[in-house]
């Protein structure tokens, strides 16, 4: 669906499957994704859309299992994608290539098992790549209180932000569950949001925690202007001016 400012439009794909990710950076520079057996992805170029799907890169080692690529739009028709613990980027030739992954060389703690869940990429800025997720942090099981039984071994939030080919795990404020969604329009204004209402902001030295008054899953943030909007996985929507 294409909003040009006056009206919804839909366009068609000739494919099967779910369209699970969008990003874009003009609205002649549009990147989407979606769950296959092939790590769908397209380009929108104003005119048309050109698929360059993933595999064979991904070894495909069940035929029913789908391939649910993230995707962040970078500058000039480019894109960095994550599937599963790998990350791949757009070759000159056109082709996916595989880049550095956070989760095996981040520096600090060691985030490897971690799981990516959002990305974000300003491919015009240095050190403008980032990606959030959850890991263990290597603490205790904790008790269940609503369910009276043992819940899976704490984990914690990450964000690393990658200059070069270095991915390096930023200091974050303590905290339990890990980082769904991440919006970043600047190098020093970033924001991250997840698990139990958890929401940070990077003002370019330093991360701090603010409350959310909820401790809903947020799943998603997006701003425009100076609003910052979150949504939670019961649908909850909340805003802030910046």
């Amino acid at each position: 669906m294409h909003f040009d400012g006056r009206a919804w439009s839909k366009q068609w794909l000739a494919r099967h499957g779910a369209l699970t990710a969008v990003s874009g950076r003009a609205r002649d520079d549009v990147w989407i994704a979606g769950c296959d057996g092939a790590g769908f992805t397209a380009h929108w170029d104003g005119v048309r859309w050109t698929p360059h799907n993933i595999t064979p890169v991904v070894e495909q080692t069940d035929p029913a299992f789908d391939i649910c690529p993230l995707i962040a739009a970078e500058s000039g028709g480019r894109a960095l994608v994550a599937v599963r613990d790998r990350l791949f980027e757009l070759g000159l030739a056109g082709g996916w290539e595989e880049a550095t992954s956070p989760l095996a060389h981040a520096d600090g703690a060691p985030l490897a098992g971690g799981q990516i869940t959002a990305l974000a990429a300003r491919g015009d800025r240095p050190s403008g790549m980032w990606a959030v997720g959850t890991h263990s942090n290597g603490g205790a099981w904790t008790m269940d209180e609503d369910r009276n039984g043992i819940e899976k071994p704490t984990s914690s939030p990450f964000v690393v932000r990658r200059a070069g080919e270095t991915w390096t795990k930023e200091a974050l404020p303590e905290a339990i569950g890990g980082a769904r969604a991440i919006w970043a329009p600047d190098a020093d204004d970033v924001w991250v949001a997840g698990a139990r209402g958890v929401i940070f902001h990077f003002d370019g030295h330093t991360w701090t925690r603010e409350d959310s008054g909820t401790d809903e899953e947020l799943v998603a943030i997006h701003g425009a202007a100076r609003s910052v909007w979150v949504l939670g996985i019961e649908g909850g929507l909340l805003h802030r001016r910046r």
